[in-house]
């Protein structure tokens, strides 16, 4: 089944599937992000941590945009649900006293199909780097750049 998502046009060229009648000429370029923002407030002790360790990679690699920031939010309050949930059935058993699956085992398969979805959109698992490449290293600061050449 096709992806519903376009591909990429980094990941296009490095395939060796782009075309010139193909390409967007007014593609959006968002701003990199070079170091690690802090966490946002909604997520949780689990969440906040993996926001620190994932940013800091993607940062250290030139791969963490402005616009990125929100799904990895995201990502990372889904780490938070998947981590309550195991310790509730750590503490209280996958059954609950009428003997019913406990509610945090739905809580904590959804956290991770959500996790995994999003994973594979920033490389965060194997497979999903080897899809994946290193973006060309700049000289230039983009937005100095845009600021250095606007006009008016």
């Amino acid at each position: 089944m096709a992806s519903p998502h376009k591909k990429p046009s980094e990941k296009k060229k490095i395939q060796g599937t782009d075309r010139a009648d193909r390409v967007n000429e007014n593609r959006m370029e968002p701003i990199k992000v070079l170091s690690v923002p802090d966490p946002p407030e909604y997520l949780g002790e689990h969440g906040a941590q993996l926001w620190t360790d994932q940013l800091g990679q993607l940062a250290h690699l030139k791969m963490l945009t402005k616009v990125d920031l929100t799904a990895l939010g995201m990502y990372c309050k889904e780490w938070d649900y998947y981590r309550e949930a195991i310790d509730d059935i750590e503490e209280n058993g996958f059954r609950n006293k009428h003997d019913q699956v406990s509610p945090a085992v739905s809580t904590k398969e959804k956290a991770f199909k959500n996790m995994l979805q999003m994973a594979d959109r920033f490389g965060f698992v194997a497979s999903a780097r080897e899809k994946l490449s290193m973006p060309t290293q700049q000289d230039k600061d983009p937005l100095e750049e845009h600021l250095k050449n606007r006009t008016g």
